[in-house]
């Protein structure tokens, strides 16, 4: 305790005395004391101290995700106060609450990748059964609160921008494996150096897992419905299907003025948890590939008191679901206009149709999008 005395007295003489010499120096000793990792970029638009953004706003570090032993973003940001995560009950996708706004869907929060959207311009969600590693994470910064102001109507209750790592980040060559429950194994690779004036940096994440088998659902949407028509088609108990198989890639070239990144998200033979209709679905599968481009130019020297921020972008998101919505002899209430569980009154009549083979779906589609 003395010694710890000790060090308090000394850190406030020396606090004073940087006062009494010039007030510039404690603000220049705090910035060197904690790098960069107090500093924000999306509360403004322009990299700015946390002390002095107009906003609520967070960061979290690679050197603090490492601390954490986190895996994977969503388990990062758990750890933010204001920030829930969650799971939808239709999509079996990742919600990011904050400040208790959400819904199914998730519209409400940006979630950014070096500054470019993740974010589906149909739904307003992100890529179905999304996840994202966190070995190239170089640091994450969230705000919580409207964001609408610098990036539209997406950022209605927050924002969130992963940086990835450049060269000097990385450092050299990485490599890792990891493993554990449910069939699970992850492996990465990343390498980092200069070459001929060019920051460079590659970084390969890997994993697949089967999922828990042993968590058993033991009634679901079917059995009410078995329950209600006197048939037997539900697949329950069984286990909600939750494994998946994903890839990973990223380059970055970059120098003083320009930066180029590159990024392949591919997500395979992923399951679909609890079933789009809230029925067991152990036949169902989702794929996603999603291939990312972003250009960035800057120049602060073309004119005085003026710099040329600009940036390319161009996103293509594929995705081709196969989803069996309700199992092979089930029986439905269709109305007139074809629609499933229609009431009686909004569309009669109303019919009662077997579906011997279930009732089938494939959902899916190509998404495009360019950016200057």
């Amino acid at each position: 305790m003395p010694n710890n005395r000790v060090a308090l007295i000394a850190a406030a003489s020396l606090f004073a005395s940087s006062v009494q010499a010039d007030p510039m120096a404690v603000e220049e000793d705090l910035l060197l004391l904690y790098e960069d990792e107090e500093m924000v970029s999306i509360a403004t638009g322009t990299r700015k101290p946390i002390h002095l953004a107009p906003s609520v706003a967070s960061v979290i570090t690679a050197r603090e995700i490492d601390a954490m032993g986190a895996r994977t973003l969503d388990e990062v940001l758990e750890t933010v106060p204001g920030l829930h995560v969650s799971k939808s009950t239709v999509r079996n996708s990742s919600i990011y609450s904050i400040r208790g706004i959400h819904t199914d869907q998730n519209p409400q929060v940006l979630l950014l990748v070096n500054g470019l959207p993740f974010n589906d311009i149909i739904t307003g969600s992100r890529p179905p059964l999304f996840r994202l590693p966190v070995e190239n994470i170089a640091r994450i910064e969230v705000i919580r609160g409207p964001g609408s102001a610098v990036f539209g109507a997406d950022a209605f209750a927050g924002v969130i921008n992963v940086i990835t790592k450049d060269g000097s980040d990385i450092d050299g060559n990485v490599f890792g494996l990891r493993g554990g429950s449910f069939d699970t194994r992850e492996g990465w690779v990343q390498i980092g150096r200069e070459f001929k004036g060019w920051d460079t940096a590659f970084s390969l994440e890997y994993g697949t897992t089967e999922g828990d088998r042993d968590r058993i659902i033991e009634t679901d949407f079917q059995s009410n419905l078995d329950a209600l028509f006197g048939t037997s088609a539900t697949l329950a108990p069984g286990p909600l299907e939750s494994g998946y198989e994903l890839l990973n890639t990223s380059l970055t070239i970059s120098n003083e003025r320009w930066r180029v990144w590159l990024n392949s998200w591919n997500l395979d033979d992923a399951g679909v948890g609890p079933g789009v209709a809230q029925a067991l679905d152990p036949v169902g599968r989702q794929e996603i590939d999603q291939y990312s481009l972003a250009v960035d130019y800057k120049n602060d020297d073309m004119a005085r008191d003026w710099r040329l921020d600009s940036r390319f972008s161009y996103r293509l998101m594929d995705q081709f679901v196969t989803y069996q919505i309700l199992p092979p002899g089930t029986v439905v209430p269709i109305g007139s206009d074809g629609n499933l569980f229609t009431t009686p009154g909004c569309a009669s009549p109303v019919c009662l149709v077997s579906f011997p083979d279930g009732v089938l779906g494939n959902p899916g589609g190509e998404l495009t999008d360019a950016r200057f």
